[in-house]
């Protein structure tokens, strides 16, 4: 994630010493955003209670909007232990109708790139070093979404000057983008 940004207030209780220390509090988030570095789309997270238990953050009933507004929700949290040794158990369920899910360019991702709204759902699981990330969305056909997948070269292909970039779609209205 990057541009984290937002504010929490809350009263919190540290609970032990060292490495043995506990942050024990009910916070509030407020005017909170984060762009994800892979799909380089922004979401602000509307503001809301978040739970820090005993070695848990409580992530469950986050809501988040992208830049048209459209909705999707977390459940789950992050197991750790002082902050270290993350361990995600985060589950996003979009809300229909869609939502914006990849903003890239060339320049993000040699192998595919574009602008895409879709629903589903993705699941975050296991430790960060070695966490394994479950997707099953399903592109949207009532806008301009498209993804380009460019021609490779490599000794064994060559050009693969049988690839064509198609799009489908139409560009939606802004009452189709309200959800209306």
């Amino acid at each position: 994630f990057t541009n984290l940004q937002g504010t929490m207030t809350g009263e919190v209780n540290i609970v032990g010493e060292g490495s043995n220390r506990d942050f024990l509090a009910t916070v509030r988030l407020r005017n909170a955003g984060l762009k994800v570095v892979f799909t380089q789309v922004p979401y602000t997270i509307e503001d809301t209670d978040i739970e820090l238990k005993k070695d848990f953050i409580d992530l469950n009933g986050i809501q988040l909007r992208d830049r048209q507004g459209n909705l999707a929700r977390i459940t789950g949290g992050i197991k750790h232990q002082g902050f270290q040794n993350m361990d995600f158990d985060l589950a996003v369920q979009t809300v229909p109708p869609q939502m914006e899910l990849i903003n890239t360019t060339y320049k993000d991702n040699q192998q595919f790139y574009g602008r895409a709204y879709g629903s589903g759902s993705f699941v975050l699981l296991g430790p960060q070093y070695d966490m394994n990330m479950f997707i099953d969305v399903k592109a949207s056909s009532t806008d301009s979404s498209y993804i380009t997948i460019p021609p490779s070269q490599t000794r064994e292909t060559g050009q693969a000057s049988f690839m064509v970039e198609k799009k489908y779609g139409r560009e939606m209205t802004e009452t189709e983008k309200r959800g209306g």
